[in-house]
Parts: C-alpha cells; sequence; structure tokens
C-alpha cells in the first residue's frame, strides 16, 4: 500500500484503484491461513482438506518485498509488511487527503462520512510484525497479471517503472479530468506498454510527495518468481515449488498439471499476457499442452479434472501478442473453454 506505482488516485474512476481495508491485506491473508488450518475437514463428508489453491495476483505491484510476504504468509514465517521508512507508514491514509480514509487522524474524510472509525494507531499496526504458522496442508500456486505486469496491466521491462518503484517520490491525487483519460485507456487496453502512464507521471512529477526509496519493492521476473516458489526456505507442509518445478524454470512457463487425488487430475494455467493489459488469455503453445494434457488424462480412464486460472472465460479476451513469443498467436476465452 506504499509502492509509488499503485495508482490510489484514481479512486474516483474505479474502486478497485484504492480499497480502506487494503493496509491490513498481510493480516488478512495470515488471518485466513490460520482459519484454513481450523477447517477439521468437509461439512458433509467430514473429508479432510487436500490442498489450498491460490489463484493468482498473489502480490499487488510486481515488488519483491510482497513475494517475500506471500510466501511466508502462506508457508510460515515473520513479516514486517512495510516497505520505506521501518518506523512509520507513508502513503495515501496519512497524507491528508479527503479522498482516502484517514485511520489515526480526526479528519473528516470521504470514508469517515460513510461510518469509518477513527482508529488511534491503525497504520502502525498495519505494518507492524506478524508471524504466519503457515499453511498445515499442501498448497498451490497460479499466477496472476499482477504478479507479472506493473501496475498489473502494462508490459514488463521498462527501466522507468522499476526506478520509479523504488524511488523516493509518490503521486497521491489527480485531477478527476487526468484520471479519466488515463483509466478509460486502460479499460480499452489503449496502453499496454504504459507510455501515457509515464508521461502521466512525469507531468505530475511536482505534485509528488516524497517517500523512503526502498530496492525491497524492485519488480520480479517471471524467473525468480518461479525460483522463489521452488526456495527450500518456502516449502511449508508442500509440494516442494507448489506444482512448478525446475522444468518451468528451464522452459520459462508458469503452467503445470498435478495430481489432485487417484480419479481427479489439476491443471493450473497462466492466462497473463506480456504484452499488456489486465484481461489475459493463453499462447499457442500452452493451448496446444492443454489439449495433450486432457487427451493424456482421458487415455489413462480417469474421470475429472480441474482446471485453475486468474482469468475467467470473460475477462480471457486479450488477444495481443507476446513480445517474447511475437510469430504465436494468443487465444481467448471462448477458445480455452471450447476445448
Amino acid at each position: 500500500v506504499q509502492h509509488p506505482l499503485r495508482y490510489e488516485y484514481l479512486r474516483s474512476q474505479t474502486a478497485s484503484a484504492w480499497r480502506p481495508q487494503e493496509s491490513l491485506s498481510v493480516a488478512g491473508a495470515v488471518s485466513l491461513v490460520e482459519r484454513v488450518n481450523a477447517l477439521r475437514g468437509a461439512p458433509v463428508t467430514a473429508s479432510p482438506l487436500h490442498f489450498v489453491m491460490t489463484t493468482g495476483d498473489n502480490t499487488d505491484n510486481n515488488a519483491k518485498s510482497e513475494l517475500d510476504w506471500f510466501l511466508k504468509a502462506m508457508s510460515g514465517g515473520r513479516i514486517t509488511p512495510n516497505t520505506g521508512d521501518p518506523r512509520r507508514y507513508e502513503g495515501v491514509q496519512d497524507s491528508g487527503l479527503k479522498l482516502y480514509w484517514q485511520p489515526d487522524a480526526a479528519l473528516r474524510d470521504a470514508d469517515k462520512q460513510l461510518g469509518f472509525p477513527r482508529i488511534h494507531g491503525f497504520l502502525d499496526a498495519a505494518i507492524g510484525e506478524l508471524r504466519s504458522p503457515g499453511l498445515n496442508l499442501p498448497w498451490y500456486s497460479t499466477v496472476g497479471n499482477h504478479d507479472a505486469l506493473p501496475g498489473g496491466c502494462y508490459a514488463p521491462g521498462d527501466s522507468f517503472f522499476a526506478d520509479f518503484a523504488v524511488g523516493g517520490r509518490k503521486l497521491m491525487e489527480l485531477p478527476d479530468s487526468a484520471g479519466k483519460a488515463i483509466w478509460d485507456n486502460v479499460k480499452k487496453g489503449g496502453d499496454p506498454k504504459g507510455q501515457a502512464f509515464k508521461d502521466l507521471l512525469k507531468s505530475q512529477a511536482r505534485h509528488m510527495r516524497s517517500v523512503t526509496p526502498d530496492e525491497s519493492r524492485a519488480p520480479f521476473t517471471p524467473a525468480e518468481y518461479l525460483k522463489a516458489h521452488l526456495d527450500p526456505a518456502h516449502t511449508g507442509p508442500g509440494p516442494h515449488g507448489h506444482g512448478y518445478t525446475q522444468a518451468n524454470v528451464d522452459a520459462g512457463t508458469q503452467y503445470y498439471a498435478f495430481r489432485v487425488s487417484d480419479d481427479i487430475l489439476g491443471i493450473s494455467l497462466d492466462t497473463t499476457d506480456p504484452g499488456g493489459h489486465y484481461e489475459g488469455s493463453v499462447g499457442t503453445t500452452q493451448l496446444n499442452w492443454l489439449e495433450r494434457t486432457l487427451k493424456d488424462n482421458e487415455k489413462n480412464g480417469d474421470s475429472h479434472v480441474i482446471v485453475f486460472s486468474h482469468h475467467t472465460g470473460k475477462t480471457m479476451r486479450n488477444l495481443r501478442q507476446d513480445p517474447h513469443h511475437p510469430r504465436e498467436a494468443r487465444h481467448g476465452g471462448d477458445e480455452l473453454l471450447a476445448l
């Protein structure tokens, strides 16, 4: 929630830009882990749970700090969900701006007018150290667009975004007209490389606020994402890699199949489009792999398959080419569901 690339200032355009509870995301994830651990079995059969699957956007800003928090939340460890100044929160919730809930302040902000309370010490608590017990059953991981793309929607690899992420300036407010223009463009997929977003940030340089630079906010690559899952420190209850294997690292892929039970096969897809935009699709290579996997499963007489993906069929409409595979076609939700 303190990441410089976040666009909370678009809140007036879209509720997804910022939500009042987001500073509690890590604490909420740990609480969810504790709740899952407390479940003794299915409500009807009492059968014990087999595994947990995350379905993407395990991080928000494609930041190394967040990846570390996610893996420790899932497999166990101590977490300090804070970047920048280690002594205090530096983000929109202590900005004095009425657009955001200011929990520690007396300011009558927009959220307090809707009933949100004033809570002394809220932000200190939100960035304080906590310990996750880790899940007590195996867990698997599916990738989402926020795990791979700057802002969840721009093609990765631009050094401007990487430098901005670890830097000491953060934009917290924007005129509604400029916000509407940038958001309308994003919704239409009109800025896949983030050039308009970059131009906006440059044009607003004088209006940015100072925050403490932090290298831990640097973006991670898909290879680093895989290697972090394969780190023995994050194995927890297993499996090692949480679905990913060294074969994924070698091939540069983030999709895999795993055995749920004797008669159920699990398949985890990578539906993020490296060409940019928050909607997804799959490349021909992955679609062909899926078809082979389904046919092999049928030949073996297995009766059921569960397919996991971050995007739904309706949000796989982005057929922009993968810049790393420019000759490969992309395939949308309709084609995937037909298969």
